[in-house]
């Protein structure tokens, strides 16, 4: 029994010659069909970089083409600073959209606890407080000058 064939299921051809057989093909250039194979891994990876290389070139060119196209397009305009009623309006926005967003949360939250009205109010009132906030950031913002509490901050 110094027989050192392997030993495969019966019907089946051995697992060695068959890796022995796509070895042979691979160095003679054949597939598995019989068809000569499509070239080595470096011609293959010579085709992909032309074709990288070519794709960056038209890439390249058309950002020209388009850089070119945005510097002969009309200027953008410039930007003037909002009126008065633009600013009264969302200084308004913010506060009332806090307000409302507290209200709801509250609101909810007391429907899902059954707390009501305290959830709905506390939220309402945490809604205010943080309308007053943001009213008191846009004003500083728009002003010049930073509040005492950014100044605070700055140092």
């Amino acid at each position: 029994m110094s027989d050192k064939s392997p030993t495969t299921p019966p019907g089946e051809a051995p697992v060695e010659p068959q890796a022995q057989a796509l070895q042979k093909r691979a160095q003679s250039g054949e597939s598995q069909s019989g068809q000569p194979m499509l070239g080595t891994l470096e011609s293959d990876a010579a085709q992909a970089l032309s074709e990288a290389e070519q794709t960056l070139a038209a890439l390249q060119a058309n950002a020209d083409k388009s850089e070119s196209a945005r510097s002969k397009s009309a200027p953008i305009p410039q930007t003037r600073p909002p009126s008065g009623i633009a600013i009264g309006m969302r200084l308004g926005v913010e506060m009332v959209s806090a307000t409302v967003v507290g209200g709801v949360i509250g609101y909810v939250l007391d429907y899902w606890f059954g707390t009501k009205p305290w959830l709905f109010l506390l939220w309402f009132l945490l809604g205010v407080i943080a309308g007053f906030r943001n009213l008191v950031r846009a004003a500083d913002r728009m002003s010049d000058k930073p509040s005492d509490g950014d100044d605070a901050n700055a140092g």
